[in-house]
């Protein structure tokens, strides 16, 4: 009974993230999720009391594995081969979860109460925890705390935006940029680009 309670919370939470990622927070109804998983909206209230907690649930789910592999960098310290290591999991984390790109880009595009939390429970800390594996002193590039900080930005709009703009960019490339030929080349290509920004 546990493990048939915890399956079905689990498909209430594969059904919503594929909502929100798709319509967002308020785009999205716990009727819709529930019809999605095919039980009754009341049902859904037996494993979580809200959507906000079906949306908490379903945010943590995708960033916890994040913060868990930057902790780990940053134990260890910054280095070129970190550096790839650190692009190599991202990228991979990203396409084994293409929702966590489209969730993210949606929830900025409509914004709201969920942004917020967002910003303050995930995204603010998985900025600053990035920021302390930048390189720093001679290391840097000649870059400023405050341009390394923008660049940050810049590869994470590399990395989110590969995935958001991968239905247009499958028409102009010509090919899958899902498949893992092209994942494994946007890596290669996000290492040259670091290394030429900093990494030299």
């Amino acid at each position: 009974m546990a493990n048939s309670s915890l399956r079905t919370a689990d498909r209430i939470l594969d059904a919503a993230e594929e909502l929100f990622a798709a319509k967002g927070f308020e785009g999205s109804s716990m009727s819709e999720i529930a019809d999605r998983v095919e039980i009754r909206a009341p049902s859904l209230y037996k494993h979580y009391e809200s959507k906000e907690k079906i949306y908490e649930a379903v945010l943590a789910r995708l960033f916890e594995p994040f913060f868990a592999t930057l902790d780990q960098f940053i134990a260890a310290g910054f280095s070129a081969r970190s550096g790839r290591e650190q692009l190599e999991q991202t990228m991979q984390h990203l396409a084994n979860h293409p929702n966590l790109p489209r969730l993210i880009q949606m929830q900025a595009l409509t914004g709201g109460e969920q942004l917020e939390k967002l910003l303050v429970t995930l995204y603010r800390p998985l900025f600053r925890k990035a920021t302390r594996l930048m390189p720093s002193g001679s290391d840097a590039g000649g870059w400023s705390p405050a341009q390394l900080r923008l660049l940050i930005m810049g590869i994470n709009n590399m990395l989110i935006g590969y995935f958001t703009m991968a239905p247009i960019h499958r028409e102009v490339l010509g090919k899958d940029p899902l498949s893992k030929s092209a994942i494994r080349e946007q890596t290669d290509f996000l290492v040259a680009v670091t290394r030429k920004l900093w990494m030299q």
